[in-house]
């Protein structure tokens, strides 16, 4: 499922699931009167600890200077088609 001008990612990357939660994420801080560059603080989880590399990267394409506090984990039961998941704290 690549995203506009995102050609080649595979279905299930984590960079096509990271896409789609920067999307949703600025969609609802938009809507909040807020954006992800008054972001103060961001939490992921994995279904994939092998996704973090790929996290990073699109971690700094989200952030490519002064990113939030951050923390991260492995979702702690096992769901296959579990990717991601992202929350955010975000100054109005």
């Amino acid at each position: 499922m690549p995203l506009p001008g995102r050609a080649g990612l595979e279905r299930g990357a984590v960079s096509t699931h990271d896409d789609v939660s920067s999307f949703k994420v600025q969609a609802i801080l938009d809507a909040a009167g807020s954006s992800l560059d008054q972001t103060v603080s961001m939490t992921f989880l994995l279904g994939d600890p092998a996704d973090f590399a790929g996290m990073n990267e699109e971690w700094r394409r989200w952030f490519p200077t002064d990113p939030p506090a951050r923390q991260g984990a492995r979702l702690p039961i096992d769901m296959p088609e579990f990717r991601l998941s992202v929350a955010a704290i975000a100054e109005a």
